[in-house]
């Protein structure tokens, strides 16, 4: 992260790149992700039937958390739930809202994902919030 100034983008292991959409530490959190079409992913997922492996909306939802969080300490703990609802194709745009419960040190998400075809995936993370030395 840039010292003085928030991040609101976050790579993720390919070549697309997680933004905010609403301003860190407001909630309900909201981001986006250019799926790009041109990821080597798409190469061998499934040939002749391109789609984005469902792994990497939980990635998205990760990483959307991380950049609300602004460099506080999370560790992903649980993948509660996890339903895919529709294939994401490249060149779609996923649009994310995250809903935050806390409970002691953990920090649980219900996050909401769509393209402009409808819902793709319903999923729910959580993450530990303690500092650990």
């Amino acid at each position: 992260m840039t010292s003085g100034a928030a991040a609101t983008e976050r790579a993720t292991p390919t070549r697309m790149a997680v933004r905010l959409t609403s301003p860190a530490g407001v909630e309900p959190v909201r981001a986006e992700v250019a799926v790009d079409a041109g990821d080597p992913v798409f190469a061998g997922h499934y040939p002749g039937f391109p789609v984005l492996p469902g792994v990497y909306l939980v990635e998205f939802v990760d990483q959307a958390m991380r950049l609300w969080l602004d460099g506080a300490p999370a560790t992903l703990l649980v993948v509660e739930r996890c339903r895919f609802l529709r294939p994401v194709y490249g060149g779609d745009t996923v649009e994310i809202e995250i809903n935050l419960s806390r409970a002691d040190r953990a920090l649980r998400s219900s996050a909401s994902l769509r393209t402009a075809d409808g819902a793709v995936a319903d999923i729910r993370l959580r993450h530990d919030t303690e500092v650990r030395t």
